[in-house]
């Protein structure tokens, strides 16, 4: 991806480097010609010398060629400017500008392509204000951030020695808070995150779906060998992980809606043999029949789709 970042400052300069180490193709435009030289000194970018919101030093920069515009200068004119050359001239597909005048946010619908063609708005400030007045709702938060337009909140709480959370359960939450629908997302010790271990998990892996094909035909002509092989190579990697947060003593169900082997017992078959404390677990069942580490439900007219279950119990550490 091409990214044209106008602005070689704090913002522009840290934006720069982030992205090339992500082997971005950027480009940075600048009037400091000495900050451009130790940019492009230290970082594998393209730097280009004069005024961001010039169509001659915007079409030098590969304008034209670029998939998204970053204006972060100064000056939020510039920045204005810039994106409605970009958008008239070079038809440049993303455009991102930092606005930091209130004035040109009170008024709804300025910001469109009918009138100024910025897709995505930054305004620091209002970012700040923000966050104080999350805090403000949320006494005793280290941290609030909003995702989905506010229906979910991630709220960052520091547990003192007096806390009444300090030595419960997780399950304990619930009952101090049983009118707000929370989850426990991470846990933090000493700036490093906790992983708690579960007696039981349901793994529902990712998987081909050949088992639905009654109801989804098309699966035999979308689904490749190349495509199978790549389930099972997720199904092996999330079993692994998986088998870390599980405790001794505990059962791991493994389950797909696949009736391939590969991505049934041969994935157990691969697990098993690198992982000396699991081992297959009975499943004391009537449906379906029997296969080397599970049992399988194949389909059938008027039945259930096909599907695969496996059992398997962790046993002390090697």
């Amino acid at each position: 991806m091409n990214i044209l970042i106008l602005g070689a400052g704090q913002v522009g300069g840290t934006l720069a480097e982030h992205l090339a180490s992500e082997a971005f193709d950027i480009t940075l435009v600048d009037i400091d010609g000495a900050r451009l030289r130790d940019l492009r000194d230290r970082l594998d970018i393209r730097t280009v010398h004069g005024y961001a919101s010039r169509p001659d030093v915007l079409r030098d920069a590969g304008a034209g060629d670029a998939d998204m515009l970053i204006a972060v200068t100064p000056n939020d004119e510039v920045n204005m400017v810039a994106c409605q050359v970009c958008y008239s001239m070079f038809r440049t597909p993303t455009k991102i500008a930092r606005i930091r005048a209130d004035s040109y946010h009170s008024r709804t619908g300025f910001f469109t392509q009918e009138h100024m063609p910025i897709d995505v708005l930054i305004n620091p400030e209002h970012v700040v204000t923000e966050q104080i007045r999350e805090l403000l709702e949320h006494p005793g938060a280290l941290q609030v951030l909003d995702f989905a337009d506010g229906r979910v909140k991630l709220v960052a709480v520091k547990a003192t020695h007096d806390s009444p959370l300090v030595g419960q359960d997780l399950r304990f939450l619930r009952k101090r808070m049983p009118k707000v629908d929370s989850r426990v997302a991470a846990i933090f010790r000493r700036g490093r995150a906790i992983l708690p271990l579960f007696d039981a998990i349901l793994l529902d892996a990712p998987c081909s779906g050949t088992g639905t094909l009654r109801r989804h035909p098309d699966i035999k002509v979308s689904r490749t060998p190349a495509d199978v092989e790549r389930a099972a190579d997720l199904q092996r990697a999330m079993l692994a992980s998986l088998w870390g947060v599980l405790s001794s003593g505990g059962t791991l169900l493994y389950c797909t809606c696949s009736v391939l082997p590969e991505e049934n017992d041969a994935v157990l078959e691969d697990f098993l043999a690198v992982t000396p404390d699991a081992a297959s677990a009975p499943i004391h069942a009537s449906w379906g029949r029997s296969t080397d580490h599970g049992r399988i439900v194949l389909p059938s007219p008027g039945g259930p789709d096909g599907f695969y279950f496996a059992r398997l119990a962790k046993g002390p550490a090697a």
